[in-house]
């Protein structure tokens, strides 16, 4: 062996040592392995939030625990304290709100630290609520804290009579907020005890020598004198007790600045501001010319109450004589000239005409109704209902009794007889090609209406109601005379509409019926029978859709008003005596089909 070599001396590790070794690291690794497996793939095991215990769930299903569990928690009122006087903080009104999914997400799951994995499976984890807050809504609670429990005010100034009062200022307590929020928001969802908000002592905005120094420059000279308003070119007294009646005083920054109301100054003033009063006047349509004229609509004026009261404290501090003008605004109408161009009213759509016998009563109440509807517009894709627009009819608006048909009798009734308006009204939106929404036929056929064109009306039923389906307005004109009736549908006309009736058929006979009210009426009687009317509409010559009404038509007995006579037998071969019409005529012969 060379010289320079060297021994080298090796231990040997003795072969048990190794196994044991190799033995700790497998059994170290079984329970990693156990530990992985035992915490799951949920939320890592004896994690719990405000004693509720989500261990191994999924985060789903733990946070629709919590969601649960907490409901009562996160809703319940947080108790405070505030200056030794006690109240409660509504958590959603200041903001608070539990977050369910940030409270899993902060609790943790499944991890590859073996650490972290047999500190979950053998400790306990109590993770704490994740809240969210609005700031501005938890500012404006405590805002409210401070008005109500922390005292002190401001120096003001009120009026005993003419006589200006000093109300002196007084110290407050205000809620040092940068503290109590997170003060709120620890408690929340964690305690039950009542959480002391910290305060501080506030000076008042308004001093002392502020209020005296507003009593001495504003309010005295306020009411030493009365203030003239120029009303139209005519002076108006404004009179001290009335400035004072109205006048306040509010903090801005750190002086009083004098408030006026000048609702209540215009009221004290009453009937003296009429003159500012010019009503506007909404557009409107003259159909004089035989076509639709726009009339244009006019603004109006009145007083304007919030720059009455500016205008008058704007002088309160000057000596006597002291004047300002009372200022207005303009009232814009309702229905203004642009609105009326848009509506598409140019041209007469359709037009019908129903007669009457003159001077009956029921005449009082067309003609009542006419004019209640006259004028109306009904805007695109809206609804006209007779019984909705005209109301019930009734003595305190002119409408009076009159016949009409009730369980197959003709009584006496308060605006009874105005079927004629709705019969006429029917057949303007007949000719017009709208929507028939509700409409009811007599159930006797009268003959001065077309048979199978025509409609009855009573309140609160039958009604009837038609829809502008039309992408432009429609304006109902009515007119009169003594023995007739004519409504006119102005607006864009679309269609032009035909009618054509099939003949009458299904006829039915009525026999006698005797009525001993005392507001009877006789009648001869008449046929029943049935009837189709065809409605065609037509665009360009062209006929694009037709639409069939079929109506039912009940016989009509003969009324006979007065007892029914005894039975008795008539001589062989000899008739029974039929009852007369009930005009005094002879009976009427009954047609046969």
């Amino acid at each position: 062996m060379p010289a320079e070599a060297r021994h080298i001396k090796t231990r040997t590790v003795p072969k048990r040592a190794l196994i044991a070794i190799g033995g700790v690291v497998v059994l170290a690794a079984l329970l990693y392995g156990l530990a992985y497996l035992l915490a799951g793939g949920g939320v890592l095991p004896n994690t719990t939030v405000s004693g509720v215990s989500i261990g191994g769930l999924s985060p789903a299903k733990a946070e629709a625990r919590l969601q649960a569990r907490l409901a009562d928690k996160a809703s319940a009122p947080i108790h405070v304290l505030v200056s030794d006087k006690q109240a409660d903080v509504d958590p959603a009104a200041a903001g608070l709100s539990f977050d369910a999914k940030a409270t899993v997400a902060a609790a943790g799951k499944r991890t590859a630290n073996p650490i972290t994995l047999v500190s979950a499976l053998l400790g306990r984890r109590v993770v704490q609520p994740a809240v969210a807050i609005d700031t501005a809504k938890m500012t404006g609670e405590l805002d409210k804290l401070d008005a109500s429990l922390g005292g002190g005010h401001d120096g003001g100034v009120t009026f005993d009579g003419l006589t200006p009062v000093a109300v002196a200022p007084v110290e407050g307590q205000a809620i040092v907020k940068e503290k109590a929020i997170p003060a709120l928001r620890a408690a929340f969802l964690t305690s039950s005890e009542p959480v002391r908000l910290p305060t501080q002592l506030v000076a008042p905005a308004i001093s002392a020598d502020v209020v005296q120094h507003t009593i001495d420059t504003i309010a005295k000279p306020a009411v030493a004198a009365p203030v003239l308003l120029d009303v139209a070119g005519s002076q108006v007294v404004v009179s001290p007790d009335v400035i004072a009646k109205n006048l306040t005083f509010k903090p801005s920054g750190k002086a009083l600045a004098p408030v006026v109301d000048g609702t209540g100054v215009a009221a004290a003033l009453g009937d003296k501001l009429k003159s500012l009063n010019t009503p506007g006047k909404d557009a409107s349509f003259d159909l004089s010319s035989g076509a639709p004229v726009i009339v244009p609509s006019q603004p109006g004026t009145t007083a304007d109450v919030e720059k009455l009261g500016s205008a008058i404290a704007s002088v309160l501090p000057r000596p006597a004589p002291r004047s300002v003008v009372a200022p207005t605004t303009t009232l814009q109408p309702t229905f203004t000239t642009e609105a009326a161009e848009s509506l598409g009213i140019k041209e007469k759509v359709s037009t019908f005409t129903t007669y009457h016998p003159c001077c009956a009563s029921r005449v009082t109440n067309i003609h009542k109704m006419a004019d209640i509807v006259n004028g109306h517009i009904v805007m695109p894709g809206d609804s006209f209902s007779i019984n909705g627009f005209v109301g019930e009819r009734d003595r305190a608006r002119g409408f009076v009794p009159a016949p009409m048909i009730e369980d197959g009798l003709y009584i006496d009734s308060v605006g009874g007889g105005v079927s004629q308006f709705a019969t006429t009204l029917f057949n303007a939106v007949f000719f017009a090609g709208l929507e028939d929404v509700e409409h009811h036929p007599h159930s006797y056929y009268i003959s001065r209406y077309p048979a199978g064109r025509e409609s009855t009306v009573s309140y609160p039923q039958p009604n009837m109601i038609f829809r502008n389906d039309t992408p432009t307005g429609i304006l109902i004109q009515t007119s009169y005379t003594g023995t007739s009736l004519t409504i006119t549908f102005w607006g864009t006309k679309y269609y032009d509409i035909e009618s054509s009736s099939s003949p009458r058929y299904a006829f039915t006979t009525a026999g006698v019926r005797y009525n001993t009210r005392s507001d009877c009426e006789s009648a001869s009687g008449n046929q029943g029978f049935q009837i189709d009317v065809t409605q065609t509409f037509k665009q360009g010559g062209k006929v694009v859709r037709t639409r069939v009404y079929h109506t039912k038509y009940d016989a009509e007995p003969v009324i006979v008003c007065g007892p029914a006579p005894s039975a008795s037998p008539t001589p062989s071969g000899t008739p029974a005596p039929t009852p007369p019409r009930a005009d005094g005529r002879p009976p009427a012969a009954v047609p046969t089909p």
